[in-house]
């Protein structure tokens, strides 16, 4: 279920930082060595601190081989960039947000979206890992610049990738990630019309209930029904934002409460329809939405 990624559930080259959720250890004898407690947050920092040393002794080891901070950042975003989508199959919005949850898991990065549209959006983010290189901005013979440079021509190969145009501006404590465009294989109008889904008892875990054959059907006027093995189950409205869609209204056996919102992608190689949940509170709705992509019909 690769193409998830474009609804912002983390893929490889996002995961930087968004592993499961930690628990602290209480302390303890471990083969005879006292071990302290670490909290989830004392773990997440160290964490963090190590992906940025990381990506430091990436840039020493290039330069150590005559290479530049540059070529290590495009050796990087070829790594990475297949993970985010295939070619020219990127938007704005969705990239965006990518980034945001990578900068998100810093303790204080404070990132969030400043604007959006489209065909273009800017997150900011503040620079974390500027402490890391101290007062002299140079760490393991690597400077604050070369890591920017990095992150730079990163970004780079990305949007290249993706048929995207991207800009970086470094404002003080914050930095500025623009995307602009949209890859010639995007998709950015909502593709209505009928969509099916097999979830099988693995799928549903613990609501055996919801297992079987679902039919959605989004049609023109805003309204939506829901079959499930042939039987409608749901019916209601939808509306449209951006790479957003809200639910509501809904009526039948299986009708949830109260309203959600959802954010859709199209795998643009198999015209797959996936979403992931933004708000909802109805988990039997969030289970049958978002375990598989669905197939038009």
């Amino acid at each position: 279920m690769r193409r998830i990624l474009l609804l912002g559930v983390i893929p490889v080259a996002r995961a930087i930082g968004a592993a499961a959720p930690l628990h602290a250890q209480a302390p303890g004898q471990q083969g005879g060595i006292m071990v302290p407690a670490l909290s989830d947050q004392e773990r997440w920092d160290r964490l963090s601190t190590l992906m940025v040393a990381s990506f430091t002794a990436g840039i020493a080891s290039y330069k150590a081989l005559g290479k530049t901070a540059e070529d290590y950042g495009h050796y990087l975003g070829e790594l990475f960039a297949p993970g985010w989508g295939a070619p020219n199959s990127g938007s704005a919005i969705p990239v965006a947000r990518g980034g945001l949850f990578n900068y998100s898991s810093f303790r204080g990065s404070d990132a969030e979206f400043v604007s959006a549209s489209d065909t273009a959006a800017t997150i900011r983010f503040r620079r974390t890992h500027v402490a890391f290189f101290g007062a002299q901005r140079t760490a393991i013979g690597v400077s604050l610049d070369e890591y920017d440079q990095m992150t730079n021509a990163f970004n780079e190969r990305l949007c290249a990738h993706l048929g995207l145009r991207c800009t970086i501006r470094n404002d003080g404590d914050w930095s500025y990630w623009t995307y602009t465009g949209r890859g010639r294989a995007a998709v950015v109008a909502f593709p209505r019309g009928t969509y099916s889904v097999t979830l099988g008892a693995q799928d549903v875990q613990n609501n055996a209930p919801l297992a079987g054959i679902w039919e959605f059907a989004w049609a023109p006027s805003g309204r939506f029904s829901v079959r499930q093995d042939g039987k409608v189950q749901v019916e209601g409205e939808y509306a449209l934002a951006l790479d957003q869609i809200a639910i509501r209204n809904e009526t039948g056996p299986l009708a949830c409460p109260g309203p959600a919102t959802y954010r859709w992608a199209v795998d643009p190689t198999t015209n797959a329809l996936f979403f992931g949940r933004l708000a909802d509170d109805c988990e039997g709705r969030v289970q049958v939405l978002t375990r598989r992509g669905l197939t038009k019909k």
